[in-house]
């Protein structure tokens, strides 16, 4: 991850020495939360308070944070109800959804057979995530 000052770019140091930066940058609690991919190749919710960024521990030790399918569509990231919402690829469970807090992540199986195989692609209606 990078950012402009001036007319130099300055680069934020990785926290773990993993790939970094995959996308799906959201603003929440006035922080920047990102897509990380960490040194073991998951994907994990990144925080970056303006200064320095740092990793949100997976609730398991399944994939973690899902940005996209394999040459599939870059997946959603929404707020509703002060908690944000991702894909989540956990352990038991390979198409899950993550909560975060602000502090922690929480994951809840998609559990409707129908949901098998995909992706669940969230948007906020009415103050309801759908």
């Amino acid at each position: 991850m990078a950012e402009l000052e001036g007319n130099a770019i300055k680069f934020i140091p990785n926290p773990d020495g993993g790939a970094g930066y995959l996308g799906n940058p959201i603003i929440f609690h006035d922080k920047l939360y990102i897509s990380y991919q960490n040194s073991q190749g998951k994907g994990q919710l990144g925080e970056f308070d303006g200064e320095h960024l740092k990793l949100i521990p997976n609730p398991d030790a399944g994939f973690g944070y899902v940005t996209n399918t394999v040459g599939g569509p870059v997946m959603n990231t929404v707020i509703c109800d002060d908690k944000l919402y991702i894909n989540y690829t956990g352990s038991n469970n390979p198409y899950e959804i993550g909560e975060f807090d602000g502090q922690t992540v929480a994951v809840y199986p998609l559990v409707k057979k129908e949901y098998i195989g995909k992706y669940w692609r969230p948007i906020v209606y009415n103050n309801k995530l759908l």
